[in-house]
């Protein structure tokens, strides 16, 4: 579609997404655990006094609780008006405002690694920004023969290993009772359905969950027109580029 994602940011996002032509403006609401009842205060502040000229700025007139503006820092959402300043650097100043007695002075510390902000990507939106999730395992895929999800319909009643960045599940149970799932998977080129039969299930359901990346083997199925993947192997796949915090995001920095 050739969208360009652009990044939350406290003058320019809303709760919802927004867009323009081909431009999307990732909205507040994406930020996980972010309050809708702090965005709607944003929100209202910033149209009836304007934007928001600095951080101290934005805390003097919103007065957000520390974990919340935490969120929205780590976030990137105050990188436009920030200047000089780093995350971790406005994060230092955040806590600082909360001292009964200022410091006299506040450091600037590095930015945050890449790998450092792709991690805080990954826990606040559930996806990076500025790639596709499945490009952050390049150096694991280069080990695995795979076809790309678009190229499935011209394998219909042959076994193949796809990959997949997993977005949704569905459970269901058989007329005996047994369980089994349906998965939509997307890799780079497009999306498409897997299904997990009672016994596959049994043996692959505890890696199954979302916005993880999977290497999927399985025989490529039509019905009704429709082509899914009936699933024989599934593999976790992991890479040293998505590696979590272990931090807590309550931490100033790390």
């Amino acid at each position: 579609m050739g969208l360009t994602i652009l990044p939350p940011d406290i003058n320019a996002s809303e709760w919802a997404y927004t867009g323009r032509g081909k431009r999307v403006r990732v909205g507040l609401m994406q930020v996980k655990s972010f309050h809708e009842t702090v965005a709607k205060q944003i929100l209202l502040n910033r149209q009836t006094v304007g934007p928001y000229r600095s951080l101290k700025d934005f805390l003097d007139r919103v007065k957000p609780e520390i974990a919340q503006a935490t969120l929205l820092i780590k976030a990137g959402c105050f990188d436009s008006i920030a200047g000089e300043l780093t995350r971790p650097a406005l994060l230092w100043r955040l806590f600082a405002s909360q001292a009964t007695k200022p410091p006299g002075y506040l450091p600037i510390p590095p930015e945050y690694s890449v790998q450092q902000k792709l991690a805080h990507e990954l826990e606040l939106f559930g996806f990076p920004l500025w790639c596709h999730p499945l490009d952050l395992f390049k150096e694991v895929l280069a080990r695995i023969p795979y076809i790309p999800a678009k190229d499935l319909p011209q394998h219909v009643g042959e076994d193949v290993t796809v990959i997949g960045w997993l977005l949704t599940e569905k459970s269901i149970s058989t007329k005996k009772g047994a369980p089994m799932e349906f998965v939509t998977f997307e890799d780079q080129t497009g999306l498409y359905d897997a299904t997990l039969f009672p016994n596959i299930y049994r043996q692959y359901c505890h890696l199954l969950a979302m916005n993880q990346a999977y290497a999927v083997t399985g025989r490529v199925e039509e019905q009704f027109s429709t082509v899914a993947l009936t699933v024989y192997t599934l593999t976790l796949l992991a890479s040293a580029h998505v590696e979590t915090d272990d931090e807590p995001l309550e931490d100033v920095v790390g």
